[in-house]
């Protein structure tokens, strides 16, 4: 037997339709389940703090589950629906992305490309600025070849415990003892865990604050709006980010990277 369930990001609102097979020495397996998808995984991955919340659709066999999978998966239209993170309909499958036509253009561009690669990726150390160019464009004035250094989300494994004396977190050696103050765990003031996200329409600016609580003047429930807005770059206006995406061969990351560093020319119109 199998959950069909619809997991929701409280913060943002997201979506995700998926089935967990029933385990019958764990009841609460599918509640504590976060989803397989890809751009569903990778918003998660990106957003530790984020919080999901659980509706279970019904319990069904193999054959109703695929029937009830298309039903739902037809309803609120979660393929189309920027609500939603599937990329498929949820048909029972494991998720095969390979059949879909993100996945066909993208192997069609690796077979027509003499490089094997679209674009080579270059940065401005200074304003951190990131561009892709085509493999046989010269690297412009300013910019050097390869992405800026990600950040360190964390240490290694079994390497440090994490400490906060509620205001920031460190980490520290396993072997050493935290500095004066410094208690063992993860969450405190600063983090968004069991809080709600609220911002202005005018100005733009995000805040988060305990479900309990009353916003102040001005803020609404949910966070600002990027899709459906139209992006200002450098290089042009375009009516989408996956238009830039496409034209300026950026990924989603680096666009919202540029964003938020406020590089001049980069903004949400």
């Amino acid at each position: 037997m199998y959950y069909l369930m619809i997991k929701e990001i409280e913060q943002t609102g997201l979506k995700y339709l998926c089935k967990r097979k029933m385990n019958l020495n764990d009841p609460e397996d599918h509640l504590r389940y976060k989803g397989s998808g890809k751009l569903w995984r990778r918003t998660l991955k990106a957003h530790p703090e984020y919080t999901v919340t659980t509706v279970v659709l019904g319990i069904f066999n193999k054959e109703d589950l695929i029937k009830w999978g298309q039903y739902y998966s037809d309803l609120y239209n979660i393929v189309e629906s920027k609500q939603w993170a599937n990329l498929i309909k949820e048909l029972g499958d494991g998720g095969d992305t390979s059949s879909t036509d993100a996945y066909k253009e993208s192997i069609k561009h690796r077979r027509k490309n003499p490089y094997n690669r679209l674009y080579k990726t270059v940065h401005n150390p200074n304003t951190g600025e990131i561009r892709r160019i085509l493999p046989h464009q010269i690297v412009p004035n300013g910019f050097i070849l390869g992405n800026v250094k990600g950040k360190n989300y964390g240490p290694k494994k079994d390497q440090k415990i994490v400490y906060h004396n509620g205001q920031k977190k460190i980490y520290v050696d396993k072997d050493q003892q935290p500095p004066e103050g410094f208690v063992r765990g993860l969450h405190y003031e600063g983090t968004t865990k069991g809080k709600l996200g609220y911002f202005n329409p005018t100005t733009g600016k995000k805040i988060y604050i305990d479900s309990n609580q009353s916003p102040p003047v001005g803020f609404v429930k949910g966070l600002p709006r990027t899709t459906g807005l139209k992006l200002q770059t450098p290089d042009g206006i375009f009516n989408s980010v996956q238009e830039c995406m496409n034209t300026l061969n950026l990924t989603r990351y680096q666009i919202q990277k540029n964003i938020k560093k406020n590089i001049k020319g980069w903004r949400y119109l």
